[in-house]
């Protein structure tokens, strides 16, 4: 599914008027995995390696193997890479070539990595498992981003918003989204014409060239990219906020930042005032006795 397009938009509203329906009852992590499962449903392969993915990953977190739950996913990403490698026969295994692989199935396995290992050092108390397939199916972070990790988002599904700040999450989230269409379809585009031959890798284009038209090319060709994937980050935070949720920002400036590792803590999101940490999460529960525990816990 496209994410600009009319069915894509329908999926994220109709989401997130039954999320909001269902935000305080443990049905809400099972409307965002609904979502997913909506997302990938025209692609049978996507959506088998995601729900693998996401089971092995749900397990892995409720049982406390860690290690077991990431060779897992290592191993299912490194089967997908193998069989889009170009030495793989195209016509192989029952014609896989005619589905469409996952295009963000690295970004979602090592972001399902990234969960388990949260919680292996107690960063993420135990979930419940419609709240890890809720963080794990969130449509509008799948494939792309922005890096959210699993403490602060299922904190907020934990959590409740005030009637007064919702019209606030509603039209920030639309504003967000405005925002990035503009970047994409409007700027990518107008910079896409300047850098034609960088986007396209059509290189036999540039032998003509003067080094001053090379040098203009190419900072269009990189504020393109970065442009891009700003307005894709943009989209992705406003469908959050739609559903109530602040997804972290992906960026923070990094080209002005004075250093490369600077500039790497700039462009990637980072954690939050108020998110839960280690600490927060194991003080005060290792002198009281565990509660008893009954299927209603797993949910």
């Amino acid at each position: 599914m496209d994410p600009i397009s009319v069915s894509y938009a329908c999926l994220i509203l109709g989401g997130a008027a039954l999320f909001w329906a269902l935000r305080r009852t443990p049905f809400g992590g099972l409307v965002l995995l609904g979502c997913a499962i909506v997302f990938f449903s025209s692609k049978p392969l996507a959506l088998g390696v995601f729900l693998a993915a996401t089971a092995i990953t749900i397990v892995g977190l409720r049982t406390k193997k860690t290690a077991p739950a990431v060779a897992a996913l290592a191993a299912l990403l490194l089967a997908f890479k193998a069989l889009d490698a170009p030495w793989w026969p195209k016509d192989g295994i029952a014609g896989l070539a005619g589905f469409a692989l996952p295009l963000g199935i690295s970004y979602y396995i090592l972001r399902a990595i990234a969960a388990l290992i949260e919680s292996s050092r107690g960063v993420l108390r135990e979930p419940k498992i419609l709240e890890a397939a809720g963080f794990l199916g969130f449509a509008p972070i799948l494939l792309l981003g922005p890096i959210e990790r699993a403490s602060a988002f299922i904190g907020q599904m934990r959590g409740s918003l005030g009637l007064r700040e919702i019209p606030a999450y509603l039209w920030g989230g639309i504003g967000r989204i405005a925002e990035g269409l503009f970047k994409v379809l409007v700027l990518c585009e107008v910079l896409k014409r300047h850098a034609e031959p960088f986007a396209s890798g059509k290189t036999a284009e540039l032998a003509g060239v003067d080094p001053a038209g090379l040098w203009t090319g190419l900072c269009g060709y990189s504020l393109y990219l970065y442009v891009n994937f700003s307005g894709a980050s943009d989209l992705a935070i406003g469908a959050g906020r739609l559903f109530g949720f602040k997804i972290a920002e992906n960026f923070d400036l990094p080209t002005r930042a004075p250093t490369s590792p600077s500039s790497g803590a700039r462009g990637t999101s980072r954690s939050r005032p108020g998110c839960a940490t280690s600490s927060s999460f194991r003080s005060g529960s290792a002198s009281r006795a565990a509660p008893r525990r009954s299927w209603r816990h797993c949910w």
